[in-house]
């Protein structure tokens, strides 16, 4: 604070930074000169230089934030491509998860009563009918929806490790395996697509070690036998005695380190419709009469797969299952859902025929490939 006396006398106050200049005398009104303050306009000076300071960083913080909101206002006005390509790619992985864990997970949980569970021991033929402790893997494909020149090929049982190839009858050896033969076509995912149309040797081979396979009854003591057998004949003898029969020859062959079972048909393929191919590696159950072998208990034992993938007139063929082959219950319902759910299975009739049984085209077909002789 600077005190000075006026030109009037009077006493007048001014602050120190108004030292050197002007002021108004409160008294009488007139202008008067203010003396400058000495040491105290070092400490005016000062804090000039401090309030300069201050106001100087808020007006750089200010104009820093002002360039930094208009970069994200700029940002915000702007299209990027890469975040929206990189946006639809957050959104396709987020589906396929959602997708792939509700098909393996979500969906089973309400499918008969929850997830069905695969046991590893041998399964009870007296209780595995419906409770889902085990079934088979693959299932069949409905033959009416093939495409023309389609020559479609499963198994039973399915899975991993079963092998397809497929090549030209005129080109197949005229004994043993096909796979190393030149001009054959391997078959992906069940579908053989071969050059040209004719008759084909289509062959199936599966590990001995499937783990569908080791369920089956006697399985070990039957790979016992293959073992011991020191003759080719005599494992395919064996493999013929242990697995029901179809239309095919049936092979016990070693490749590399891995043994295989194999069947081999003789299949044509057309241009006007689709063809198809199941082979049976099903066990002989023996029925309680110990005559034949039991479908049923393929049915009730869940060596075959769920699913109805055939539609045929059921009451029309279990009238003729039981009108001509004199096929009794409960047989005559289990070859009938065994035809719906695979379309082929070859049952040993009364009369001592092993006859096999086909849907083709909606219709059950049969043909009597062995007697009780051979």
């Amino acid at each position: 604070m600077i005190e000075f006396k006026a030109d009037c006398g009077h006493t007048v106050r001014a602050r120190d930074e108004d030292g050197g200049g002007v002021v108004r005398c409160s008294y009488c009104g007139k202008p008067a000169n203010v003396p400058e303050g000495g040491g105290d306009d070092l400490d005016f000076l000062f804090n000039d230089v401090e309030q300069n300071s201050g106001e100087s960083k808020r007006g750089k913080r200010r104009r820093g934030k002002s360039k930094r909101a208009a970069k994200r206002i700029g940002a915000r006005g702007e299209f990027n491509p890469f975040a929206v390509v990189l946006r639809l790619c957050y959104a396709a992985l987020l589906i396929i998860i959602v997708v792939v864990v509700g098909n393996q997970f979500v969906i089973p949980l309400f499918q008969k009563g929850g997830v069905q569970k695969r046991t590893t021991g041998p399964v009870d033929l007296d209780q595995a009918n419906v409770d889902g402790r085990r079934r088979p893997r693959g299932a069949s494909k409905p033959r009416e929806k093939l495409r023309p020149g389609t020559l479609y090929v499963n198994s039973t049982p399915a899975g991993s490790g079963v092998r397809i190839f497929c090549i030209e009858a005129g080109k197949a050896p005229t004994e043993g395996r096909i796979h190393r033969a030149q001009g054959v076509t391997i078959c992906m995912n069940g579908v053989c697509k071969p050059r040209g149309h004719g008759m084909f040797i289509v062959e199936v081979a599966i590990p001995v070690r499937h783990p569908d396979l080791r369920l089956g009854p006697r399985f070990n003591d039957f790979r016992r036998k293959l073992r011991d057998a020191s003759k080719e004949k005599d494992r395919h003898q064996a493999a013929n005695e242990y697995f029901i029969p179809d239309d095919s020859v049936l092979l016990v062959d070693t490749d590399g380190s891995q043994q295989y079972f194999v069947r081999q048909y003789r299949q044509e393929r057309r241009r006007d419709r689709g063809t198809a191919v199941r082979a049976l590696f099903l066990p002989r159950i023996p029925k309680e009469s110990g005559r034949g072998y039991s479908v049923d208990k393929l049915i009730r034992g869940a060596f075959i797969p769920e699913g109805n993938q055939n539609e045929f007139d059921v009451a029309d063929v279990s009238d003729e299952l039981k009108d001509f082959f004199k096929i009794e219950q409960p047989e005559r319902d289990a070859i009938v859902e065994a035809l719906r759910r695979i379309g082929v299975i070859s049952y040993r009739t009364p009369d001592g025929k092993t006859t096999l049984f086909e849907i083709d085209e909606k219709m059950l077909g049969d043909r009597v490939i062995i007697d009780a002789a051979r």
